[in-house]
C-alpha cells in the first residue's frame, strides 16, 4: 500500500544517479504497483512553477515502479481550499498521498482521516507533525538559505539593507531560512538585517532586499 511513497526518495536519488532512462530501464525496479494503483501529489498555490519539476520527478518515479499519479492542490493561498482539494483526492482512493501542508495543525485531522482510510500520506517541503503521516521529506533550508545570502550579497556588492518577510504560525519551506541567514551574517558581508511577519497574500512572493 504504502510502498511508493515510502521509497520516493530513494527513487529521486538513484534516478540522479543513474543519469538516464536508458541506464533506469537496465536496473531491476523490486518495487511494483499493483493495476489501479494510483499516488497523488497534493499543494498549495499549484500554478507556481516551483512545484512543477517537484511533480515531474514524482511521476516519473511513479512511471518506474508502473503506478499511476496524478498532480492536484488549489492555485489560491486559501488553507481551506488546499483541504478540501486534499479530501477530493482522498474520495478516490489513492494508495497514497505526498501532501505539503499550508498550515499544519488544521491538515492533522485531513491526514489521520486518510490514514484510518488506509490511503498512506507523507508530507513534504512541510510538515504535519501532529499528524499520523508516515513521513516527512525536505530539503535542506539552512543550504537554502547560505545560497539565498550569498546571492543577494553578490547583488548588492556586499554591503545590504535586508528585510525577511515571513508567514507566522505555519511551517513552510523557508522555516529555517531567517534562522540560516543571521548565522551566515557573522561571517559575511556587512548586513542591516531585520525580520518581520509578512502581510497575508494571494501569492507568495519570495524573500528580497529592499
Amino acid at each position: 500500500m504504502g510502498k511508493f511513497l515510502s521509497t520516493l526518495a530513494t527513487a529521486f536519488v538513484t534516478t540522479a544517479l543513474l543519469g538516464s532512462g536508458q541506464a533506469a530501464a537496465q536496473t531491476e525496479n523490486p518495487f511494483k504497483c499493483e493495476p489501479g494503483e494510483k499516488y497523488v501529489m497534493n499543494v498549495m498555490v499549484s500554478g507556481v512553477e516551483y512545484w512543477f519539476p517537484v511533480y515531474e520527478m514524482f511521476k516519473q518515479a511513479g512511471q518506474q515502479f508502473g503506478c499511476e499519479t496524478e498532480y492536484t492542490g488549489t492555485p489560491e493561498y486559501d488553507v481551506n481550499k488546499q483541504i478540501a482539494s486534499f479530501d477530493q483526492a482522498l474520495a478516490q482512493n489513492p494508495a497514497g498521498i505526498l501532501v505539503h501542508p499550508m498550515n499544519s495543525d488544521p491538515f492533522v485531522e485531513p491526514i489521520n482521516r486518510a490514514i484510518e482510510q488506509g490511503t498512506a500520506v507523507v508530507t513534504f517541503a512541510a510538515d504535519s507533525p501532529n499528524s499520523n503521516r508516515i513521513s516527512y521529506i525536505t530539503s535542506d533550508n539552512i543550504a537554502e538559505g547560505t545560497y539565498a545570502a550569498d546571492a543577494v550579497a553578490e547583488d548588492m556588492g556586499g554591503r545590504a539593507n535586508m528585510r525577511c518577510w515571513r508567514i507566522p504560525a505555519r511551517i513552510t519551506t523557508t522555516s529555517a531560512s531567517p534562522p540560516s541567514l543571521r548565522a551566515w551574517k557573522a561571517t559575511g558581508p556587512i548586513w542591516n538585517w531585520s525580520a518581520a511577519p509578512r502581510p497575508t497574500r494571494t501569492r507568495p512572493r519570495p524573500i528580497r532586499p529592499c
